[in-house]
């Protein structure tokens, strides 16, 4: 079953389709390549993509971030579910540019003590996004 399959998870799916369409950020049978990063919210936004859109790629950028392998398990589920095509882009080097918090595992310990993010600072990486649309 879907992620967006059950439930009230159907109308958030809705809910964010038609957000798409008011805010004209698809428009319905554009080709597209679509972002994921493994979170929720980017693989509804797959989801609703799929409904408008012809997804022709779902792209997934490794930058060394803590839970790389997390997130790419869960995106991997997602284009294996829909059964749309996947690439990885590494971007690792934009990793060695970030702050020491936004590559570590928050499982990991530092310091005798359990990693925690206490800060913006400690995650942020100006433009990272912007990276991302960049490739």
């Amino acid at each position: 079953m879907a992620v967006c399959e059950r439930g009230n998870d159907r109308d958030v799916l809705e809910w964010v389709r038609r957000t798409f369409l008011r805010h004209g950020m698809v428009i319905p049978g554009d080709t597209v390549v679509v972002g994921v990063s493994g979170g929720l919210d980017s693989v509804v936004s797959l989801a609703a993509g799929l409904q408008e859109t012809d997804v022709r790629l779902v792209l997934f950028c490794n930058y060394g971030q803590g839970a790389v392998s997390r997130e790419r398990e869960a995106v991997l589920a997602a284009v294996n579910y829909y059964q749309v095509p996947f690439r990885e882009v590494d971007l690792v080097w934009l990793g060695r540019l970030a702050p020491d918090g936004l590559c570590r595992n928050p499982a990991e310990e530092r310091d005798g003590r359990t990693a925690s993010l206490d800060s913006l600072s400690d995650v942020w990486v100006p433009n990272r996004n912007g990276v991302f649309l960049s490739v």
